[in-house]
């Protein structure tokens, strides 16, 4: 089985590659949602997903005044997200890095 950068050949292999490396995983999401989601809120932008830190997940959604258009245009630009119930939703996985949110950021900060 390939996984990322690893390859696992057994199940127990795999058991083995997630216990030693889901809380990284885990702490990974949670420092990308945490940035984006300050990030967001220094534009002035609507969350949608949850403000406390407790309740947040690696998928963060939003919505400014001009979410249609600015979905479009993150489209253009290759940066993958959904059109939600009027809202952006950002679904942020293992291998997004702080690199990609400030790609989007920058393009929210000018649509906001």
């Amino acid at each position: 089985v390939f996984y990322g950068d690893y390859i696992v050949s057994k199940s127990e292999d795999l058991l083995f590659f997630f216990i030693l490396k889901m809380p990284t995983i885990i702490l990974h999401y949670v420092d990308l949602s945490d940035y984006l989601v300050n990030g967001l809120l220094d534009l002035g932008v609507e969350l949608v997903s949850p403000k406390e830190k407790l309740y947040r997940s690696g998928i963060v959604s939003f919505k400014t005044k001009y979410t249609n258009s600015l979905h479009r245009k993150l489209i253009q630009e290759r940066i993958i997200t959904s059109y939600r119930r009027g809202s952006i939703r950002v679904s942020m996985g293992m291998y997004n890095n702080k690199e990609d949110l400030e790609r989007l950021l920058k393009i929210v900060k000018s649509y906001s």
